[in-house]
C-alpha cells in the first residue's frame, strides 16, 4: 500500500480531526508507485522532484521520534474533514511559533495508534511528507498517505528539520472513523449515473467550470469503471465554491487528462445543481460529497483505489494515476 503524504477547503466544519496544540514537542517523476501491504507510508526530500517511495512499518511498536532538546514547537493544522480505514491522504499545514506557515524543510510524519486499553501509543510508521499544490489558490499542504487498520484515535508526531538546522517538532491527533459519508478506498463506486452533457452539447446544463472540456462530461462513472481503465472522479462546483481552488482544481484535472489522452477517463460532477446552487446534486448526495474539491481515483477494475479531499494539483494527481495504471 502507499502512504503519500484553518478551515477545511470550502468552508466545511472539520468533523473527527483536532488541531494539534500541544507544541511542547516538535519536471520528471522518478518514482514507480506500488500495491504494498501494511501500514506505509511515503517519503520524499523536498527540493529533489516529488517521489511516493513505500517505506516498511516500524519493526519497534515502542520506539518513539526523538529530537534535540533544543526543538522549537510546531503547530500541525489538520486539513482533512474525515479519515477512514484503509489508505488515507492527510494533507497538513505546519505554522512556527509567530504563526507563520512553514513550506520549506524536510518534514516526518510519525503515527502511533492509540491502544485503546491502555490509553498508550504504539509506533506504526515513520516517513517524509512531501509539499505539493505550491501553486494552488490555498498555496498547498504538506501531503502524506498512511493506512489506518483500526478506527479511534491516532497520534500523529512532526519533526520538521530546516535548511540552517533548526529542528521543529509537534503533535496532533486524528481520529480515524470505522465508517465514512464518502466512499472508502477499496469500495466500489456508488451505484447510479453521473450526468452527461445533453444532446446539442450545452455544457452550462452540467458544469459550472468557465471554461468547459467536453471530454469530462461525455462518460458517466458507471460506463468508465467497467472500461478497464483507471478513471478520474472529481466533484467540484466553482460556482459556490468559497475560493477560486474548485476551479482551480478542475484545471489540474483537465492538464492531466491531456497527458494521459485516453488511457484514463477523467470525469467533472457538480457538486451543486448549476441551475440551483443551493441544492446539492443526486451524484454528490449519493457518494456524500457536500463540498468540494473531492477527488476519487478507480482503478482498471472500477475500485477506488485512491481518494483526496481538497484541491490536488497535477503532479500529485500524475502519481496516482501512474499508480492506478500499474506504473
Amino acid at each position: 500500500m502507499l502512504r503519500w503524504g484553518p478551515r477545511p477547503v470550502g468552508g466545511v466544519p472539520r468533523a473527527n480531526v483536532n488541531d494539534g496544540r500541544d507544541t511542547a514537542r516538535g519536471g520528471r517523476r522518478r518514482a514507480a508507485l506500488a500495491a504494498l501491504a501494511g501500514l506505509w507510508m511515503s517519503a520524499a526530500c523536498t527540493g529533489d522532484p516529488p517521489t511516493v517511495t513505500p517505506v516498511a512499518p516500524t519493526a519497534d511498536p515502542l520506539a518513539v521520534a526523538t529530537a534535540p532538546p533544543n526543538a522549537r514547537p510546531v503547530t500541525i493544522q489538520v486539513r482533512n474533514s474525515e479519515l477512514a480505514l484503509g489508505l488515507e491522504r492527510i494533507a497538513f499545514h505546519l505554522k512556527d511559533e509567530a504563526g507563520g506557515l512553514l513550506r520549506d524543510g524536510t518534514v516526518t510524519v510519525t503515527y502511533y495508534r492509540v491502544l485503546a486499553q491502555t490509553g498508550q501509543s504504539a509506533r506504526q510508521s515513520s516517513g517524509g511528507a512531501v509539499y505539493f499544490g505550491a501553486g494552488m489558490p490555498d498555496g498547498g499542504a504538506w501531503v502524506v498517505y498512511t493506512e489506518f487498520d483500526s478506527s479511534g484515535p491516532w497520534d500523529m508526531q512532526v519533526q520538521v528539520t530546516r535548511a540552517d538546522g533548526t529542528v521543529l517538532e509537534g503533535r496532533s491527533q486524528v481520529d480515524v472513523v470505522g465508517r465514512t459519508r464518502t466512499p472508502a478506498v477499496g469500495s466500489a463506486p456508488p451505484t447510479g449515473d453521473t450526468p452527461v452533457a445533453p444532446a446539442g452539447g450545452d455544457l452550462a446544463a452540467v458544469s459550472s467550470d468557465r471554461a468547459p472540456d467536453a471530454a469530462l462530461y461525455a462518460t458517466t462513472v458507471e460506463q468508465a469503471r467497467t472500461s478497464g481503465k483507471p478513471t478520474v472522479v472529481l466533484f467540484a462546483s466553482p460556482s459556490v465554491c468559497e475560493t477560486a481552488l474548485c476551479q482551480a482544481a478542475i484545471d489540474e484535472l483537465k492538464a492531466v487528462r491531456q497527458t494521459y489522452g485516453d488511457r484514463i477517463h477523467a470525469i467533472h460532477v457538480e457538486t451543486h445543481d448549476p441551475s440551483n446552487p443551493a441544492s446539492l446534486t443526486p451524484a454528490a448526495l449519493t457518494w456524500g460529497v457536500q463540498t468540494g474539491p473531492w477527488l476519487f481515483i478507480l482503478d482498471k477494475r472500477g475500485l477506488i483505489s485512491a481518494r483526496a479531499e481538497g484541491g490536488v494539483d497535477r503532479t500529485e494527481l500524475g502519481l496516482l494515476v501512474d499508480r492506478a495504471l500499474g506504473g
